[in-house]
């Protein structure tokens, strides 16, 4: 949740776009060393960017770079079944807006947000706006409603 909060700052805005173009410019260089750990972690990490901040931002230069290495990872064989071509098949369905992958992702996309609006206290229900939410002194990560409900979570943990 730390990461995709920061996304939504000021400081985190145009990310996908920059890890895109890094992406693209990589690619090349990620299918000769056929890595399936280094292109697992280069395509979730861009699946995650994607899906929080959207590809509206995305250089069609780099989309049309990155495409066809992506699908090459979805189908290789070493791949199959492996976090490094399901995450690569997440990042063509976001960049090429698959009409039937929209609304699992949407849901995915309301599950991300909505973790950034609720108490992480156990046992809490309740959702607030990210300004009413106060910031775990230990942690730096956790949100609680209340400074007293943090120090009974604290016990917990």
């Amino acid at each position: 949740p730390y990461f995709v909060r920061f996304l939504r700052t000021p400081a985190g805005q145009n990310i996908a776009s920059l890890y895109t173009h890094r992406a693209a410019v990589a690619s090349a260089s990620l299918t000769n060393l056929a890595d399936a750990d280094s292109i697992a972690e280069t395509s979730q990490f861009l699946a995650t960017l994607l899906l929080i901040q959207g590809i509206s931002d995305i250089d069609p230069k780099d989309k049309e770079e990155l495409l066809p290495h992506l699908k090459a990872w979805v189908r290789k064989p070493a791949f199959r079944g492996r976090l490094a071509s399901d995450a690569s098949e997440r990042v063509v369905w976001l960049l090429t807006e698959d009409r039937n992958m929209t609304a699992p992702l949407a849901v995915v996309r309301s599950k991300l947000q909505a973790s950034l609006e609720r108490c992480d206290a156990l046992g809490c229900t309740k959702t607030c706006t990210n300004a009413e939410l106060q910031k775990c002194s230990r942690c730096k990560s956790a949100l609680f409603m209340k400074a007293r409900i943090a120090l009974i979570s604290w016990r917990w943990i």
